[in-house]
């Protein structure tokens, strides 16, 4: 379940990156 999180947390801190 937090690997979930985890991955979901790193995909909006990436798109928030661009």
């Amino acid at each position: 379940m937090y690997v979930f999180f985890f991955c979901f947390l790193k995909a909006i801190n990436k798109q928030n990156l661009y």
